[in-house]
Order: structure tokens, then sequence, then C-alpha cells
């Protein structure tokens, strides 16, 4: 019997498993000492027989190298980092008004978790929630003599922050939240270096090497941006993927993210300068390197994309809101030039379309800097169910207003599905919740399949 986790959280926007979740974040503000902090999740069977759901808790960590640890097993395999769990875990303070469920194929069911807190509780605390359908037979293309199961687990992160809600007078949200401990944002950059191939590596690539530092006592999402330049011609020939990465930093921890430089690189001398940003204010540094190449490294040019002037975090962005909610997301730009770039924003509705703003609408980003455009969609009480596509586009021209050559125009898809209406919706999340996961897919899981 094997066991394939699928994870739903931190930054992708979707997974395919036996059971489906809504959300795939949860954000909950409790009290300490408090009432129990009530928050809901959504459940559906997705596939095409009944299931015996179970639903758990499980503590999480990152560590240094951005390896996701589960509490379980890592308390009696890690025993080093038992301490960190009793400090950050959310496992304990988590309790569902149904844990265990059977449910027929294409069955809905919400459940209404609680998080208690205890008089002491101070700072934040993370957990996974996890939907474990069972075991499906894993169908083969080819006759086999073995009868090989596997559970495809679902989980979603959720957040536990000890504070007290109060109502709010901004129309966007219906209460703020002052928390137990105050927070403070703060980031570095601790080392910035490159690390090239030897002879007999299979893949031919520099890697970049950022030792990153969040000194702060709330949690971050740092998003890295490095551009590598010729610094013979002055010119950016890649922006360094780092996609690979979890981008959450628990309070007070140290990452080591690694990209490749894709490009082949002939002989000669090249900078690299690397931007990590949090959306949180000041919290954001950069450092710059520069590294000479002695003996061409060939790359992998065959993966590489070419670099326009401007590229988005993600070039398709899906929300789902109920009529009379309002969805937002946050769009990553990013200048990929040595020079000002001034961008233009605009929206291009479909004919249903409607409720759509994005802020700011014109802006100027520096050489190798990003940006955050912020979306907000509201969705009309009247709203039937369906689906609304929108195109976003960014448009980049240079300091005296000229259009790049070939337009250099950067677009990206918005698909709102508009829900069915739920009188039992919950209150928007307080601002605080702003500070929400965007980018790339997580790492898997490992995980083993073997014979029955």
């Amino acid at each position: 019997i094997g066991w394939l986790w699928v994870i739903a959280a931190l930054c992708v926007r979707s997974a395919v498993a036996n059971v489906g979740m809504t959300p795939m974040r949860f954000d909950v503000y409790a009290q300490p000492g408090g009432s129990p902090e009530p928050f809901r999740l959504d459940l559906v069977n997705t596939s095409e027989m009944a299931r015996d759901v179970t639903l758990s808790v499980e503590g999480f960590y990152l560590d240094e190298r951005g390896e996701m640890l589960l509490e379980t097993a890592t308390r009696e395999k890690r025993p080093e980092y038992a301490p960190i769990f009793d400090k950050y875990s959310a496992a304990p303070y988590i309790r569902f008004s149904e844990s265990q469920m059977r449910m027929e194929p294409g069955e809905h069911k919400t459940i209404t978790g609680e998080v208690t807190l205890p008089p002491s509780a101070r700072g934040e605390y993370f957990a996974l929630i996890v939907a474990n359908p069972g075991l499906s037979r894993l169908e083969s293309r080819t006759p086999s003599a073995h009868d090989i199961r596997i559970s495809l687990r679902l989980s979603a992160p959720v957040f536990v922050i000890a504070g007290t809600k109060k109502p709010s007078d901004n129309e966007e949200t219906s209460y703020i939240v002052e928390r137990a401990t105050p927070v403070r944002y703060s980031i570095q950059i601790d080392e910035l270096r490159v690390e090239f191939p030897q002879k007999d590596d299979p893949r031919q690539t520099v890697k970049v090497v950022a030792a990153v530092d969040n000194s702060s006592n709330g949690h971050l999402f740092a998003d890295l941006t490095a551009l590598v330049r010729d610094a013979t011609t002055n010119r950016v020939i890649e922006r360094v993927d780092f996609s690979s990465h979890f981008r959450l930093m628990f309070p007070e921890s140290k990452r080591v993210f690694v990209g490749d430089i894709l490009s082949p690189l002939p002989k000669g001398t090249y900078q690299v300068r690397l931007q990590v940003d949090t959306g949180m204010g000041s919290a954001r540094d950069t450092e710059v390197t520069q590294f000479g190449v002695l003996e061409p490294v060939v790359g992998l040019p065959g993966q590489m994309q070419g670099i326009g002037v401007l590229s988005v975090d993600n070039d398709r962005v899906s929300l789902a809101e109920a009529p009379g909610g309002t969805a937002r997301h946050e769009i990553v730009l990013y200048n990929n030039v040595d020079e000002r770039v001034r961008v233009e924003t605009t929206l291009e509705e479909s004919p249903d379309g409607g409720g759509v703003t994005l802020a700011p609408k014109q802006f100027v980003l520096a050489p190798g800097a990003s940006r955050v455009v912020r979306v907000r969609v509201r969705v009309p009480e009247d709203a039937p169910s369906d689906v609304r596509d929108y195109q976003i586009h960014f448009t980049p021209y240079d300091t005296d207003g000229r259009p790049f050559d070939g337009g250099e125009t950067k677009s990206v898809t918005l698909v709102v599905h508009v829900r069915p209406s739920d009188p039992t919706r919950l209150s928007p999340e307080p601002r605080e919740s702003e500070n929400a996961p965007q980018g790339a897919p997580l790492p898997p899981i490992p995980n083993t399949v073997s014979p029955k």
C-alpha cells in the first residue's frame, strides 16, 4: 500500500485527488483563552465510488532547505525539531464537528472546524488539514501481477493567529485584528553566491544560491527575483526561477533558495541582482554579486523562454466567489531590462463581466524591480452561477512615453467562478489576510507506491 500526498497548500491554486476541499487555505484569528473560533471547509467526493473520508490535522514546518517536515514523523525521527513544533504547531488547538464520514459519488459536505487557544497563546500557529479518501486501485495500461493501491490525500494549510477581532468601519472587511503580540516584519539576504557545475554533472548550469533570514516574529511569503546581467553589455539575459521552493518562511527562520541560470554563459563577467520582497511594507532586501566565467557553461537553452521587457509570477489566475462577495488577488510584475519602464494597466472584460478593479493602474518600475498589482473582483448580489473571463494587459513604455519594439505587452488571464449563493458564508477575511501565498506549485512530498 502506498500513499501520495497532494498539497493544496501555500502556493498552488488547484489540485486533483479523489476528494476536493475548499478553501485551500484557512486563516483563523482566535482570542487566547476565549471562545472557540469557528471556520468552515467544504468537501466533495470527486470520484465515481462511495468513499470513507477521514479528516485530520498535522503540524508542519519547513527546514532551512525548504523541505516540509510533518510533525508526527519528525518528532520521532528528528527529535531536535520537537521544540519548534511545541512552539508553532496548531494541531492541538483544532477540532472538527465531524472527522469521519461516508460520502457518495459527487456528494458535497460542509464541516465546521473550531480553534481554541489556551490563555498563554501568543504569536502564530501552523498546521495542515488533511482529507484522506481511502485507497484506490492504481490502474495500469499494461498487465501486472501486482494489485497496487494508493491513497491520494489532499491537504490545505491553516494559519492561526492569536488575537482579538474588532468591528471595522472599512466596507471591504467586516473586522480588523488586534494581535496578542504586535507583529514586526523584517527580512534580510545573508548571503548571495553562485556555484559552478562539475565537469561530470549532467546539468551544466550555474546555480544561484541565496541565504535569506526572516527575523520577523510573523510568517512571510518571500518572493525572490534574480536578474542575470552581462556586465560587458549591461543587458539582462535571464530571470532566475526559484519556483520549485515553498515561499512560506516561518517566524524567526532562515532559508536557502537555489535557482538555475539556464542560459549558456560564454567567457566573461556577469552580475546577479537579487531582490527579496514580501509585500509587507519595508520587509524587503536587495543584494548584488558579480562573477567571472573562465570556461563557457553550456546551460539548458532548450528549456529557456525568451525574456521580454515584463514578466509576471502567474499568467493565469482563477478566483471563486459567491454573489455579493469580493475576491482578491495580487499579481507580481517584473521589469527585466536595465532601464526604467513606465507601465500602463488595462482590463479587457467579457460581455457579462464588470466589477473588477486594478491598483495601481500606472506606475514606474526601476531596472530589475518588481511591483504588486492588486486585483479586486466584486460579484453582484444577483449574479448567476457562471464563469467570467477577463484579460489584464500590462504595456511597457520607456521614460519618454515610447512603446518598446513589438509592443511587449504582457497579459494575464483572470477567470472568476461565481459560486451558488450561500447565506451561511462566513465574513470576509480581515486585512491581515492580504499576506496570502501566491506563486508556483509546491515541490512534491516524497511518496512510496508499493505492491499490496
